[in-house]
């Protein structure tokens, strides 16, 4: 074997060496690049899991607030009850002249107390019709999460 069949298998062998290290540099940008889109899938995930969390409080606190509201609604409901109540006996008593400023003072409160279960009620279906917005939304992200 003379040195010019060796020079030549090492050029060879070289070149081969050349190739497959290009391959292999080719082969680690793309893993690189895959790991460049992993890290923002995971960054985009972990953000999405925040906000699923966040919506998951704000949902607790307002289903926390829409039941103090029934309940709060549900008090005014039995007190108007029983101012109606009042009315029905106050008319009823002897003292007539005496009852009449108490059959108006009564009206009043229920006419307070009604405006104010109103309300009360309006606040309600209001915030029931927000929560109905979040589940929509925490659907949304569960689903759009799951896809």
């Amino acid at each position: 074997i003379t040195y010019q069949m060796v020079a030549e298998e090492m050029k060879t062998r070289l070149e081969e060496s050349e190739s497959k290290n290009e391959i292999l540099s080719l082969n680690l940008r793309e893993k690189d690049r895959e790991i460049q889109q992993l890290t923002e899938e995971l960054k985009r995930a972990e953000h999405l899991k925040f906000q699923f969390v966040e919506l998951e409080h704000s949902l607790r606190q307002k289903s926390s607030i829409n039941k103090r509201l029934q309940k709060a609604n549900e008090l005014l409901i039995r007190h108007n009850e029983d101012l109606e109540q009042q009315l029905i006996k106050s008319t009823r008593s002897k003292f007539q002249v005496a009852m009449e400023e108490q059959v108006k003072t009564t009206m009043e409160e229920l006419g307070k107390s009604r405006k104010h279960a109103k309300n009360l009620s309006d606040h309600l279906q209001e915030a029931l019709k927000k929560n109905a917005e979040l589940m929509r939304t925490i659907k949304h992200l569960k689903d759009s999460k799951h896809s």
